[in-house]
């Protein structure tokens, strides 16, 4: 397993998840991001900081086309994250470097991707066609890190890590042959969360099985990782 790196591609949170008109907090490899969607669908995943004084931006508020600082009230508009407004000085132009740092975001497979750096590839899952039918699991988050996460995993039936932040398996839930694909996101050194995408189009009592037999997986996963870390002390 390779160590985790800023231009790689991590599933942060269930596209399901991103209500709108609120600003979530997401954390990634200890930094800390405001996500939120505009009026007209567009994602943003900006620094969790105002550029004025520093002020947490998942603090403010989401207007549908702005975030507002909950400190002075600047507002900085969707997309490109610049200021368009200084409450105490609106007839003046807000300055030219008050730009929220924004970083980019994409959605697939039901959930959002978050990139630190330079990714140029979408993300995509291996096996997977980004068009073909997927669900989410729930996701679960562990007080490991990432590659103590990935052990768990990958002593599961059938599961094979397939990069440092993706590991795959095959199972069966009521002799039905389902695949999944468990995305890893580092928090921080010493907390991961795992996602899980399930590659099929079931509906109805069959997909509310996978959904029970996921659970119960990542449960058993839990609890292998805090046996696994109490083990290594």
């Amino acid at each position: 397993m390779t160590s985790p790196a800023p231009s790689r591609w991590y599933a942060v949170v269930r596209s399901e998840d991103v209500i709108s008109e609120e600003v979530a907090p997401v954390r990634l490899l200890d930094r800390d991001l405001a996500l939120w969607r505009s009026a007209d669908a567009q994602l943003n995943v900006w620094e969790d900081r105002c550029p004025h004084r520093g002020t947490r931006l998942t603090l403010g508020t989401n207007t549908g086309g702005e975030l507002v600082c909950r400190y002075h009230g600047w507002r900085f508009a969707s997309g490109s994250g610049r200021c368009t407004l200084v409450p105490a000085h609106p007839t003046q132009k807000p300055p030219q470097n008050a730009v929220a740092r924004s970083y980019p975001c994409i959605e697939r497979y039901g959930l959002v991707w978050v990139s630190l750096g330079e990714a140029i590839e979408e993300p995509r899952l291996r096996g997977l066609d980004p068009n073909a039918p997927c669900f989410t699991v729930r996701s679960i988050t562990l007080q490991a890190p990432l590659h103590a996460v990935e052990d768990a995993l990958v002593h599961t039936e059938e599961a094979q890590p397939v990069s440092s932040s993706l590991v795959a398996q095959t199972g069966r839930v009521n002799g039905r042959v389902v695949a999944i694909h468990y995305l890893l996101h580092p928090q921080s050194a010493t907390r991961t969360t795992v996602h899980g995408v399930v590659s099929s189009a079931v509906t109805g009592a069959p997909r509310l099985a996978i959904l029970r037999a996921e659970n119960d997986r990542l449960k058993a996963v839990q609890r292998r990782v805090s046996t696994d870390l109490v083990e290594a002390v």
